[in-house]
């Protein structure tokens, strides 16, 4: 059996599409839709409803009465994977701004797991389309890779190379390594992307098999997405690099430096990031980011040298311009 774990909030707009894509899977097995509204201020709840009256053997809804993310509740550890049925085998997840594009998604990723049992997650390509559903033409990830099986240490690699390199709508695994888990590690309580996590975990368990077809379509800029509501508010993109940086660290306490050299480069790219959008120059200019450094325009570069080095030179250029105005 498989279990497809929904996360839902204020998606009145796409939530639809996210449950027909979903109820119409075409599965040997039995599988169940497990759908977590997150005390939403719009029509959600009602939609999930609808459908949970009309196909009340495969959606198991959950209601909140008062927002759990804000209260930083870890959705599936606490709230998601307690609700899975008892002979479930495999997990899949679906956040109901995104959909799935294939009606043989599961199927395909059910017997790519069960021909490889030394594989410990399952991911597949996923095609990026526009608020309103329209494609874009792109993919994550977004480089070409060879449908198959990626071996653990180079799927970790990836993974903290590449930005967003396979997306949540995409993933499968089994649900033996929550259900083994004696308590949840560190780096996992901490974090506050629950995606990047769960390609950490079960890419240490395993070997990875990935299926180069795009199963799934993963939205841009959708409103009322954890995304969005990061890129628009400076704070909380800032709290959120920082709290990525301290995951890895953990991270790599967790698998005893295994992966040492992929975590470093992860941590030194998420504090260049930090130091470049708060315009710390002094950071900037460091030798450990250098590479980051010399990928900058020849004036942005000229600009944080001469704060850092000349910063009388920028007080009077910006007392010049302020006269101006």
């Amino acid at each position: 059996m498989v279990s497809i774990l929904c996360l839902a909030y204020n998606h009145e707009k796409y939530i639809r599409q996210c449950l027909d894509s979903l109820v119409c899977q075409k599965f040997d097995h039995d599988y169940e839709i497990i759908v977590h509204d997150d005390a939403s201020t719009d029509g959600t709840r009602s939609i999930i409803e609808e459908y949970a009256e009309k196909y009340p053997d495969l959606i198991k809804p959950i209601f909140q009465t008062e927002n759990q993310y804000s209260k930083g509740v870890k959705m599936a550890e606490t709230l998601l994977y307690p609700a899975v049925a008892p002979e479930t085998k495999y997990v899949a997840y679906c956040e109901c701004d995104d959909y799935w594009c294939d009606e043989y998604k599961i199927q395909k990723q059910f017997n790519a797991l069960e021909s490889n049992p030394n594989c410990s997650f399952c991911v597949t390509k996923v095609l990026k389309v526009t608020e309103g559903g329209e494609s874009t033409n792109e993919y994550l990830p977004p480089n070409d890779i060879k449908g198959g099986i990626i071996k653990s240490r180079e799927f970790i690699r990836m993974t903290c190379y590449e930005r967003y390199a396979f997306q949540t709508a995409s993933y499968m695994h089994p649900i033996k390594y929550e259900r083994e888990m004696q308590s949840v590690p560190t780096f996992i309580q901490i974090c506050s992307a629950g995606d990047m996590v769960k390609l950490w975990l079960y890419g240490d368990k395993g070997d990875v098999f990935y299926i180069d077809e795009a199963t799934a379509c993963h939205r841009l800029e959708s409103m009322g997405s954890w995304t969005e509501r990061i890129a628009m508010n400076e704070k909380l993109y800032i709290e959120h690099l920082e709290n990525m940086i301290e995951t890895a660290k953990e991270y790599n306490k967790y698998t005893k430096g295994k992966y040492n050299a992929y975590c470093k480069y992860y941590i030194t790219q998420r504090k260049w990031m930090v130091a470049h959008y708060t315009e710390d120059y002094r950071e900037m200019v460091k030798k450990e980011y250098r590479k980051y450094f010399d990928e900058l325009s020849f004036r942005e570069r000229l600009f944080a040298f001469l704060n850092v080095y000349f910063p009388h030179i920028v007080m009077v250029r910006n007392f010049i311009l302020k006269r101006k105005k």
